[in-house]
This record gives C-alpha cells, structure tokens and sequence, in this order.
C-alpha cells in the first residue's frame, strides 16, 4: 500500500444526523471566509469525495472544516458541505463543532458559557453546558421564519434566511414500519415544487409536540428532526397568544429537538455524540479513490 495523503476526522451525530469534522486540511489564508468558501468546492474536491463518498462515506453524511477565525470575536470558523458541495450553514452542524472543540480540548471552556462561531452566513453564538467534561446541552437562537399559506395547494412555504421548506400534512402516520410509503409520498410531493423549494417535510399532528419527515433536495431523508425544519414547523403552530411555548419535533426513529419561545425569542436545544475518530488515507492506486454513492 503507498499512502499519497492522510486525513484525521472526528464523526459527531446530532440526533441522527451525521458529521465528519476535519481539522488538518491545509487550507489557504485568503481574505475572509467567503472568499476561502468560493475556493474550497474546487481546490478540495477530491478530499470531499474521499471524505464523504462510499466506502469510507454514505449518502447521508455531511461534513465540515474547522479552521482559524477570520473574525476577531469569532472562537473558530466553520466551513460546511455535503454531496452537492458547499453549504451556507449548519445549525445542528454548529452543535457539532462546538461538542468537538469543547470535548477535544481544542477551546478552553468558559464559565459564561457562551462561546462564538464564525460561518459565511455571519456569526453564531452557542451556549454550551458542560458536566463532567461532556457537552449535555447546546442553546441556539433561531431567527423568524416566515410561512406563507397556499390557498390553492395542500402546503404552505416556510421561508428563513438561508432556506425555504414546503410543509404538507402527511396522511400516513411517521412511524418506521411505514418508511416505504413515507418515501413515496415524499417523493410524490417532490413533484410539484419547483427549485426554489430546498425541501420537503411531511407533518404528523398539529400540536406542540409534532413528528416530522424532512426530504432534502436531491430525495434524502434527514436524519434528525432539523432544525430548520423545527422553527418552521413551530412558526406555522405557534399560538400567537402564548408567550411561554415548548414545542417538540421528534423524527421518525424517535430523536428530538426542543424549542423554547418566549418575549425574548426563540431558542433550540439539542446536543451532539462523538461516535469515532478516524484516520483515512489515500492511496493512489485505488480505483475507487474517487469514491461512489449509492442512495
């Protein structure tokens, strides 16, 4: 075997979905992070092949570069991507990165708690709580999402800042044993929205502790509950007249994300699991070195 590169990587799950943080690609110092996130889909193409593709891979893992702040009040930056390349933000990826930093000792823990993540789509401040070493809770503030009935179809849009998800009542209760039949409607609803839509999500119940399916663009499944899908599905339920509200998205295998609004906003709570650290090599015999995916 002849070994051409070698890359260390830590797999973090934040309930259910699946990072692969890197932190010694060497990345070129440019002017900002944007600039650095024009760059990267190019310059390390064949590293995120490697990195995400089958065999070493899977369809439904996302990954991340962790790398020095450009930003002064910043605690590390954060590039973000998956299959299709280079994504805008991450929220349960942030939960990732800051369980990794704090749990790997790579960021000093603070008694504020609080702590500072610089993404292309601006900074991220976390509140991350710690015992015994481990991370055991991850505050997020989530901004309005605004939600757009449709009065001559089945679903309303859900618009953040980053992106747009139609929501559909499913009439097919989400549970596993019916996870064939949920992939169908899902892709059944997929037909009817245009590319401006970023995904799909099939709602059971309309109360404040809700299950959910979310179908990215390109027909996967989410594995966790998401949380971008949690503030929509909670901006499309929310009672109005309640300042005070908890409402609970649960995913299909029975993972949870929490949202707790009050007069002051807003909040998600989630935490992330360290599942390995691993050390994968290239070697540029492999005929597979480009790696595969099968979805």
């Amino acid at each position: 075997m002849k070994l051409n590169k070698i890359y260390s990587t830590i797999d973090i799950h934040v309930a259910g979905e699946a990072f692969r943080i890197i932190h010694d690609l060497s990345l070129p110092r440019t002017n900002s992070l944007y600039q650095l996130s024009e760059q990267f889909p190019i310059k390390f193409e064949k590293e995120i092949s490697l990195l995400l593709k089958e065999p070493r891979g899977y369809a439904g893992l996302s990954g991340c570069a962790v790398l020095p702040p450009y930003h002064q009040q910043a605690d590390a930056a954060a590039l973000f991507f998956n299959h299709e390349g280079e994504m805008t933000v991450s929220y349960s990826g942030i939960v990732a990165v800051i369980t990794c930093l704090l749990e790997t000792g790579k960021l000093e823990v603070r008694s504020s708690q609080q702590y500072t993540i610089e993404t292309i789509a601006g900074i991220i401040q976390v509140t991350a709580i710690l015992e015994e070493d481990e991370v055991i809770e991850v505050w997020m503030a989530m901004d309005d999402v605004h939600v757009i009935p449709n009065q001559q179809a089945d679903y309303s849009i859900a618009e953040g800042n980053s992106y747009r998800l139609a929501l559909f009542d499913s009439n097919i209760t989400i549970e596993l044993e019916k996870l064939p039949q949920l992939s169908n409607l899902g892709k059944s609803k997929a037909t009817l929205l245009d590319d401006r839509v970023d995904g799909i999500v099939l709602i059971d119940s309309k109360s404040s502790h809700i299950k959910t399916m979310t179908f990215n663009k390109d027909g996967q499944i989410l594995r966790s509950p998401g949380f971008e899908t949690t503030a929509a599905c909670f901006a499309n339920f929310k009672k109005e007249s309640a300042s005070e509200q908890l409402f609970i998205n649960e995913s299909i295998f029975g993972s949870r994300l929490q949202m707790h609004h009050s007069d002051k906003g807003s909040r998600l709570k989630s935490r992330g699991f360290i599942t390995s650290m691993q050390t994968f090599v290239l070697d540029p015999t492999d005929p597979l070195a480009k790696g595969f995916l099968i979805k």
